[in-house]
């Protein structure tokens, strides 16, 4: 018996396949008896499918492939996916409104088409991944800023990774408060701040996920306590209407050199500077507050809108001399010496760098009239 007819059908194949492949060429490859019909044929077909694909069949499929790798090496111009609600602000000042965007909300200018007239035509920014398109006020085709109109009725909900942190950054440069960032019962924390373009903002942080159920059980326990379906609570204490550490009256002062008039209030009344914020892009004061004695004074830089205006304020100190003095050597110039008037007051007048007149007094006994 040959060793081919020792082998099983299997192995016969693979016996003659390793001799297809040893020799593609030859003629016949080894027989006998014991191989089966279905070996034979497969035997044949093996040698067949050697060498195959052609030359030319290689050749042509090379050319094709390097053309496609070619092409797709090549820049193709395919439009941008744009998304599908865009708010689009009309804003009176857009440059400076786009830089404002740039500070507080971290945006990238992507667009910007600048008419004759050197007003901002279209201009696209982009805060997140979220696109906004804006433009200067056109009157003369409808397009107004918020303050034309009195406020604007839409509000854009922007969504952060630190509401806090932007918050600071809005307000410091411009931004006016309308509510306090605080945790809402919705699972975000937010606030909501008007910009100095008029256009308003609802800040946010998700601090939780909450599904619609949760949400939906959240509302109904709130509508329960406000109709008092629930057990009474201890009741919240009200809002004090006036800021701590102001009184029902408070002077506010519209200066020329705001900065100067705060050091000499430092150095001649003991002032201490509670808060200051710069007008956007200058060095100008465009609020500030100091705490004199128990009393607070808010105080701006002029400005063509605001211009300087003078004006008296009286100042109650435990020593008018030692104050009168001590606002003299600060740069106050002298209006009035330090005298006993007849109500009952020891009083004196200075000017301050800025103008404005401060009549120091001290009480010193009680007069009857």
């Amino acid at each position: 018996m040959s060793e081919m007819a020792k082998l099983n059908p299997s192995a016969q194949l693979d016996k003659i396949v390793d001799a297809i492949m040893a020799q593609p060429h030859a003629v016949s490859f080894p027989t006998g008896p014991r191989m089966s019909a279905p070996v034979r044929d497969l035997s044949q077909v093996a040698q067949a499918l050697y060498g195959l694909p052609r030359e030319d069949f290689r050749a042509r499929l090379k050319a094709d492939i390097e053309r496609r790798i070619s092409m797709a090496s090549k820049p193709a111009a395919v439009a941008g996916v744009r998304q599908s609600v865009t708010p689009y602000l009309a804003v009176k000042g857009a440059a400076e409104a786009i830089e404002f965007y740039k500070k507080v909300f971290g945006a990238t200018e992507t667009m910007r088409l600048v008419g004759p007239d050197a007003r901002i035509g279209h201009a696209e920014i982009r805060i997140g991944n979220s696109s906004i398109y804006l433009s200067d006020e056109y009157p003369e085709y409808g397009s107004v800023a918020p303050h034309a109109l009195g406020g604007s009725p839409v509000k854009i909900n922007l969504s952060v990774p630190d509401v806090d942190a932007v918050a600071a950054r809005a307000v410091a440069e411009g931004a006016t408060i309308l509510r306090p960032v605080q945790d809402q019962f919705y699972g975000e924390r937010t606030g909501q701040f008007e910009d100095p373009f008029g256009h308003v903002w609802m800040i946010s942080t998700t601090i939780e996920e909450l599904s619609a159920v949760e949400l939906q059980q959240r509302v109904d326990s709130l509508m329960k306590k406000s109709s008092g379906a629930s057990a009474p609570e201890k009741p919240t204490p009200p809002v004090k209407p006036i800021r701590e550490g102001f009184h029902t009256i408070t002077p506010y002062l519209i200066v020329s050199n705001a900065s100067r008039l705060i050091d000499f209030l430092k150095e001649g009344f003991g002032a201490v500077e509670k808060f200051r914020v710069a007008r956007p892009g200058t060095d100008l004061i465009m609020h500030a507050e100091v705490k004199i004695g128990d009393s607070m004074l808010e105080l701006a830089d002029a400005n063509d809108e605001f211009p300087a205006r003078l004006c008296g304020i009286h100042l109650y100190v435990l020593d008018t001399d030692a104050l009168y003095q001590r606002a003299l050597k600060a740069g106050a110039t002298s209006l009035r010496t330090p005298e006993n008037a007849p109500y009952g007051d020891r009083t004196a007048a200075v000017k301050d760098p800025s103008g404005n007149s401060w009549f120091i007094a001290t009480h010193i006994k009680d007069v009857k009239f």
